[in-house]
């Protein structure tokens, strides 16, 4: 279960939902527009999307059981009964789950069933100016949009779970409760010296969009080192995957890898496998450097980042094909890898697009 503040309900709620009560979930706000939302992190796995969208859109265009299947989830529409505005009672259970957005069949779900949490996977912090600042979920909202841009189907809006109120503070003053409270990523991978480098919170792209974020090739790599070696349900802290990039090009293990080939992205996978590996069985070298590299910074332990307990050999298999598919998907899709974004190291700026040969040159330069 995530971390979570007590928050002030937002009066902004009462614009986007009429609600049942004692039915719809205090703390969240229904249908958000994608482009509404502000990260709160400069990069995404763009190998990570490319597994995911490859999913999502079939031959013919359409979406998939996969897109909607995710989509629900991650608005919290489990496998369940919701009650619509009109108070009848609406099942999202077995082929409608799979079949359409609830948002395409209810126009304003105002709740769940007594026994189904509505939880979604999207956390925000509302800043000044009532700006919602996206503390998890970018990963999935970025696809969704990518996905309606590249069809023209699918939703733009999504539910999110207000883990703040902060509209009420000065803008220094709110960065630092978000610095405080680590809602927000302040690092960014660079290509260039290959390791993860402070930047200025100014330099976060400032809307969804996957050529606004530049590409973190570890960030991408977590998705697959999920199952063998980390558990993403167990994961309490924002920005893990993020943790687990510094932890490991701290290692040093990384260093001759420029990830400007497929090749790069599979050496890392199965370096990255054996390195969690060794950490998962209290190597005491790598134990003791993720307290240094990430405990000592940021207060997070292995088991807060989802480590698992015990190493899954049987799962890397499946994990290396499913990465394979994903690097195949991406070298195809440049509107998914172009990367339009600048982030500033130390005053320099470079673009760190999809393949940094390309892309890791002082923005200067360009």
């Amino acid at each position: 279960m995530k971390r979570l503040i007590v928050s002030l309900v937002s009066i902004l709620s009462l614009f986007f939902l009429s609600v049942v009560p004692g039915q719809a979930e205090e703390n969240v706000n229904y249908q958000i527009p994608i482009q509404d939302l502000h990260p709160t992190q400069a990069a995404l796995g763009k190998v990570q999307l490319a597994a995911k969208l490859s999913t999502y859109i079939d031959s013919n265009n359409n979406l998939t059981s996969a897109y909607y299947s995710d989509f629900n989830d991650d608005n919290g529409y489990l496998n369940g009964n919701y009650v619509d505005q009109n108070g009848q009672t609406i099942s999202a259970k077995k082929t409608f789950y799979k079949t359409a957005s609830i948002y395409d069949v209810v126009e304003q779900v105002s709740g769940v069933g007594p026994t189904v949490p509505s939880t979604p996977a999207a956390d925000v912090v509302i800043g000044p100016g009532h700006i919602y600042y996206l503390v998890d979920g970018h990963h999935g909202v970025s696809e969704y949009l990518f996905v309606h841009q590249m069809t023209g189907k699918g939703d733009t809006s999504v539910n999110v779970k207000v883990l703040a109120d902060w509209s009420n503070l000065k803008t220094n003053q709110f960065w630092n409760e978000m610095k405080a409270q680590h809602y927000y990523y302040p690092k960014a991978y660079d290509a260039k010296t290959r390791s993860y480098k402070t930047i200025d919170r100014r330099s976060l792209p400032q809307t969804i969009g996957v050529s606004y974020f530049i590409n973190d090739p570890f960030r991408g790599l977590n998705y697959f080192w999920r199952k063998s070696a980390i558990n993403k349900d167990a994961i309490s802290a924002p920005f893990a995957e993020f943790y687990w990039g510094e932890f490991l090009t701290a290692t040093g293990q990384f260093k001759d890898l420029s990830f400007n080939s497929d090749a790069d992205y599979i050496t890392a996978f199965n370096r990255g496998n054996q390195i969690l590996k060794k950490l998962i069985n209290g190597d005491s070298k790598l134990t003791a450097l993720f307290k240094k590299t990430i405990t000592d910074s940021y207060g997070y332990t292995e088991t807060q980042l989802g480590l698992q307990n015990t190493f899954d050999d049987s799962a890397i298999s499946g994990q290396l094909s499913k990465l394979q598919s994903a690097l195949a998907y991406a070298d195809n899709q440049p509107k998914l890898t172009d990367d339009e974004n600048t982030i500033s190291f130390l005053g320099q700026g470079y673009h760190l697009g999809w393949k940094h040969n390309k892309h890791a040159i002082p923005a200067t330069q360009k």
